[in-house]
């Protein structure tokens, strides 16, 4: 019987000589979430809409 996802084994990979689990799955989802966050900030200052001001492309 499976025992699907549990805290206990969630750095255990599903089948053996495999590195891919779910704990490194969560991880990567974080760093992209931290990525595309840091990316529309910079989208969101470089072009503001109607009432902001425009950074320059290579704004500090």
């Amino acid at each position: 019987m499976a025992q699907g996802i549990q805290w206990f084994n969630l750095n255990k990979s599903m089948k053996p000589n495999d590195n891919f689990t779910v704990l490194y799955c969560i991880i990567m989802m974080f760093a992209d979430s931290i990525i595309y966050m840091l990316f529309t900030v910079y989208i969101e200052n470089l072009f503001p809409g109607e009432f902001g001001i425009p950074q320059p492309w290579n704004y500090p």
